[in-house]
């Protein structure tokens, strides 16, 4: 009978823990940089140096580091609502439009 009870907890944890991990949303927040030792990069151009993405309930923030080629790192700051609205950004005057739309269907 102990056994038995014993066997039935750690199942019911499992299952529990399991459940718990397929629920969370995936998270896309971290960060992430250029390794220039495993990359062609041009000259004089600016090159995306590293990004940091931080993920919350409604919205995506990135922040950007460019190097235009003088071996400085230049940030760019991005917070993108997830509800598709457009968001406009100038960077190295070329304009652009972002929405971004977030999904839970698999």
């Amino acid at each position: 009978m102990k056994k038995a009870l014993v066997f039935i907890s750690l199942m019911v944890l499992t299952i529990i823990f399991t459940i718990s991990a397929i629920a969370q949303k995936s998270s896309y927040s971290g960060t992430w940089k250029l390794d220039r030792t495993k990359s062609v990069v041009p000259e004089y151009t600016p090159v995306l140096t590293r990004i940091t993405v931080t993920m919350k309930a409604d919205s995506i923030f990135t922040k950007r580091y460019y190097d235009i080629g003088d071996g400085n790192e230049y940030p760019f700051d991005e917070n993108l609502p997830l509800n598709g609205t457009n968001v406009s950004i100038t960077i190295y005057d070329m304009p652009r439009k972002t929405n971004v739309t977030w999904s839970d269907i698999d």
